[in-house]
């Protein structure tokens, strides 16, 4: 209660915030006896002149200042959600990430394995959070052939990084080209006597028989008897005689 001061007029009495109608009707003056005397009636106007009075069912107001509403203050202002988050701070929406760390930035994300180090990856996907990524994993899956390290992706037929594919001669790569008289790969063929590619050096006209010549060396035209398929450079039809020279029979035909 506010204690009398004989000196203030009854009806300029201040009453406060915070004082409802009902303790208002209670309110008591002291002063001395001599100012106020027995039985003496004092007429008290009471007025709102700020709006705080409430004066609405069961004389109550929330924290907004509304009669009778349901405001509150949850430790984030009148009316607002209390603390959320992961840091229970008032309007968060920070949670915890893949990292174990609230309010940060580590995400799952999907990558690729990268076998040959190159940085771009192939095969079967796995994800992983951002922060904690097994060594030999990249977040792309690009690689053309992860066996063959190769920055710029770029393989030829061989396997080779940026190759352009000239170790392949036309018999597979790094296999030597076509060869022989054939032209074929892994070739050894040749041309015979006869101008056969891989002939046989026999003619091929059944009617050209064989027959005897005698390879004349010495050059006189005498020869040691040889059998051949047609007649050859150095080589005669018949050996007529042998000399018999003052050193005996020419057996290997050099006139001596």
């Amino acid at each position: 209660y506010r204690p009398f001061d004989a000196s203030e007029m009854v009806n300029d009495v201040e009453v406060f915030s915070g004082v409802r109608n009902m303790e208002l009707l209670a309110y008591t003056f002291e002063g001395a006896a001599s100012d106020i005397g027995a039985g003496t009636q004092l007429g008290v106007e009471l007025r709102d002149d700020s709006g705080l009075a409430c004066d609405c069912e069961d004389n109550f107001e929330d924290c907004a200042g509304t009669c009778g509403g349901s405001a509150t203050d949850v430790g984030c202002g009148c009316g607002e959600a209390g603390p959320s988050g992961c840091d229970n701070a008032c309007g968060s929406t920070a949670v915890v990430d893949c990292a174990g760390t609230c309010g940060g930035s580590a995400e799952v994300l999907t990558y690729w394995n990268d076998d040959d180090d190159d940085g771009l990856g192939n095969g079967a996907s796995q994800n992983f959070c951002d922060a904690t990524v097994p060594s030999g994993w990249v977040l792309n899956n690009a690689d053309a052939d992860d066996s063959i390290f190769c920055y710029s992706n770029l393989i030829d037929a061989c396997g080779v990084c940026d190759g352009d594919g000239s170790d392949d001669l036309g018999c597979g790569c790094f296999e030597a080209g076509p060869s022989g008289c054939d032209n074929a790969c892994g070739s050894t063929l040749v041309v015979d006597e006869c101008g056969d590619c891989g002939g046989s050096g026999i003619p091929a006209n059944n009617s050209i028989r064989a027959r005897t010549d005698y390879r004349a060396s010495s050059g006189f035209g005498i020869g040691d008897m040889t059998t051949v398929y047609a007649g050859r450079e150095g080589y005669v039809l018949a050996n007529p005689f042998q000399m018999n020279l003052e050193h005996g029979p020419d057996v290997d035909n050099d006139a001596v």
